[in-house]
C-alpha cells in the first residue's frame, strides 16, 4: 500500500477528530476556529451544537450560587449537558450529522457560523 492511499483516511478521521472536540467543553473554539478555513457542514454543524451545549454549561454554573434551588438545578443541567455531550460524541463516531433535540434549535441562532 502506498502513501497516498492513506490521505483520504487521514482526512476522515482529522474531520471526525474536530468534530469530536466541539463537545469536550472549552476544546469547541479549536474546531470553531478551524471551521472558517475548512468550510465543511460536518464540523460545522457540530460545533455550533458543541458551542449551544457550552453555553448551557456556562448558564448552570451560574445557577449553582443560587440559594437552596440552584444547587439541584445547576447539577440537573450538568448532567443534561453531559448526555448530550456523549450524544454528539456518539453522533460525531458515527459519522452522521448531529440533531439533539432541544441544542438543534439553540444552535440555529449561530448565524455567524453558516457557510
Amino acid at each position: 500500500m502506498k502513501l497516498r492511499d492513506f490521505f483520504p483516511k487521514i482526512k476522515k478521521i482529522s474531520k471526525k477528530l474536530l468534530a469530536l472536540c466541539s463537545y469536550l467543553g472549552i476544546l469547541v473554539f479549536v474546531p470553531l476556529i478551524v471551521s472558517y478555513q475548512k468550510k465543511d457542514d460536518f464540523i460545522i454543524s457540530h460545533t455550533k451544537q458543541g458551542l449551544a451545549i457550552f453555553f448551557l454549561e456556562i448558564v448552570c454554573l451560574f445557577i449553582i450560587p443560587i440559594p437552596v434551588i440552584g444547587l439541584f438545578l445547576g447539577l440537573i443541567g450538568y448532567l443534561l449537558c453531559l448526555i448530550f455531550s456523549v450524544w454528539g460524541i456518539i453522533k460525531v463516531l458515527l459519522g452522521k450529522n448531529p440533531y439533539l433535540p432541544f441544542i438543534s434549535k439553540l444552535s440555529d441562532r449561530f448565524d455567524f457560523l453558516n457557510i
